[in-house]
């Protein structure tokens, strides 16, 4: 009795004390149950890469992605701006990139040499050269990515829809939109830099030194001969006689660079297409809606949307 008194006492005091030991209760994390875990909200990326050129050169390039891959690989559109403009061209490329990669449709936008962040002298801007690097962004993709060769599209503004449309024969496009495109054969899409005499002309005075002035926007701009030389022989108007794609070319009203005079023979060239659609824009400047031409948000956006809505639409 005496012993057990004793350690009820004991007992007492250090149940009555702060100060006591205890040891804790054993406690343990729940483990997760993974189908009950918060899905992780994906959505589209945009990022500037680099991509080497046929020429050793770096092309600087921004590559939009959607969410998702499809089981059957990224439909891609790859995008041509106009002389001396950029991958972005006052935000029209980049808000159609956008706009692309919440449809499921990936895409690469390129700086052509001595234009936007590109290192090249603008001496390099010939369409031989935008041509392969076109190729070489197309290559780009293929080698990192899974495409989906079947839903494969271009969008080229000025003189990057007379660029598109001289690759045409390179690629399966099955999809292509021309902004204001200087699509003519020859020299008569020039004719804002000078009528064909004039062209000609800075031709035979530039064969030695490989550089002539024309004159453009009210500015005088050194361009390589080999521009001029290469404008005068290409025919992208008999690429666009073969076209088989869906095409649709966007012209602007107000548009005195491109104007209906060099636009309006693409629709009886393309006669070959799975479907022809002209969008006129009456209050459309050259750049449409966007930049130095006229800031018109209303008239961009419209081009934006329509352009999204019909890459969406036939690449379904």
């Amino acid at each position: 009795m005496k012993s057990w008194s004793h350690g009820l006492l004991a007992a007492s005091l250090c149940l009555s004390l702060t100060g006591c030991a205890s040891t804790p209760a054993p406690t343990s994390t729940p483990t997760p149950d993974p189908e009950n875990l918060p899905e992780t909200v994906k959505t589209p990326t945009s990022e500037k890469v680099e991509i080497d050129s046929a020429r050793g050169t770096k092309i600087q390039a921004v590559l939009d992605l959607p969410a998702d891959m499809p089981e059957a690989g990224y439909p891609l559109v790859v995008f041509a701006h106009g002389f001396q403009g950029s991958k972005e061209e006052s935000g029209a490329f980049t808000d159609v990139a956008k706009g692309l990669a919440e449809q499921g449709v990936a895409s690469l936008r390129l700086d052509f040499p001595g234009c936007g962040e590109s290192q090249e002298d603008f001496m390099a801007y010939t369409l031989e050269n935008m041509h392969d690097d076109v190729a070489s962004v197309f290559a780009f993709a293929r080698a990192n990515y899974k495409l989906d060769e079947d839903r494969i599209g271009m969008l080229g503004y000025s003189m990057g829809g007379r660029v598109t449309s001289l690759y045409l024969s390179e690629e399966k496009i099955g999809t292509t939109v021309l902004w204001a495109p200087a699509a003519a054969d020859g020299l008569k899409s020039l004719i804002s830099m000078g009528d064909e005499e004039t062209i000609r002309k800075l031709i035979e005075e530039s064969a030695d030194s490989g550089v002539a002035a024309i004159r453009i926007w009210n500015q005088e701009v050194p361009v390589a001969h080999d521009f001029l030389v290469q404008s005068a022989q290409a025919k992208p108007m008999v690429n666009l006689s073969a076209y088989t794609g869906s095409l649709m070319v966007v012209t602007g009203g107000q548009d005195n660079t491109v104007t209906k005079a060099i636009t309006d023979p693409i629709f009886e060239a393309a006669v070959n297409t799975k479907i022809t659609t002209h969008l006129d824009v009456p209050r459309g400047t050259h750049s449409l809606g966007a930049g130095e031409f006229g800031n018109y948000p209303d008239v961009q956006n419209a081009v934006v949307e329509a352009t999204v809505h019909f890459f969406a639409d036939q690449m379904k």
